[in-house]
């Protein structure tokens, strides 16, 4: 599939926002690549050193791996700031909350108790370490742009 964005976007700029975002959230490439459903952690290090652009495919990855709203990547090349999927509410649904996937899986019956307690205390750390992230990332505008 081509990629069908215009000459003028500003790639370089996109691979700044994006290794800002991944480090505020304290993601690995490895990491990002895989909730962005990249194929290889390649994929995901070229866009970030501006080897290659991403393809109008991948950016609705890029936004669920790095907390954007839909149409932040888009946003960011064309000069704008990048939304946080938090500030638009629940209606996102490709922004799925890890935490409440994680304590779905525990409370199945057929885990034994210790393992239910080790993994409920494994999720009460994410919850926290979640509720860290959406509170140094509420403010949109710490996002720097690069000069």
């Amino acid at each position: 599939m081509p990629n069908t964005t215009q000459s003028g976007d500003d790639w370089p700029r996109l691979a700044h926002y994006v290794v800002i975002r991944r480090r505020e959230l304290g993601l690995s490439q490895a990491e990002a690549a895989r909730i962005a459903q990249f194929g290889a952690r390649n994929t995901w290090i070229n866009m970030e050193t501006g080897t290659t652009k991403p393809r109008d495919s991948k950016w609705a990855g890029i936004e669920r791996a790095l907390l954007w709203a839909r149409g932040s990547v888009q946003a960011i090349l064309s000069g704008a700031e990048p939304t946080l999927a938090d500030s638009i509410g629940a209606e996102d649904e490709e922004v799925e909350d890890p935490a409440r996937i994680i304590r779905d899986t525990v409370n199945r019956s057929d885990w034994d108790e210790g393992t239910k307690r080790a993994l409920i205390a494994i999720v009460e750390d994410a919850e926290a370490r979640l509720a860290e992230i959406r509170k140094s990332s509420s403010d949109v505008h710490s996002f720097r742009p690069i000069a």
